[in-house]
């Protein structure tokens, strides 16, 4: 069961991996990946550890398609 766990929570984490590359070259995303890694004492993800991404891609995944939506509220 651990096993399959882990191999669960490495697939979250290789899909929003897999979501950042599609925005990659996307000036407002980078600028909001760039200030994520700030907000998270990192540099770069190949410093996190797994649960570190997977939290950090969390928040990404969460806060910038919250700020994606909110665009056209206001």
């Amino acid at each position: 069961m651990k096993r399959y766990k882990k191999l669960i929570a490495e697939a979250k984490t290789a899909a929003f991996a897999s979501r950042h590359a599609i925005n990659e070259g996307n000036a407002e995303y980078d600028a909001f990946f760039r200030a994520a890694l700030e907000k998270f004492g990192k540099t770069g993800v190949g410093e996190m550890s797994d649960e570190e991404k997977k939290e950090f891609f969390n928040y990404i995944e969460k806060n910038y398609t919250d700020e994606k939506t909110n665009d056209g509220d206001e």
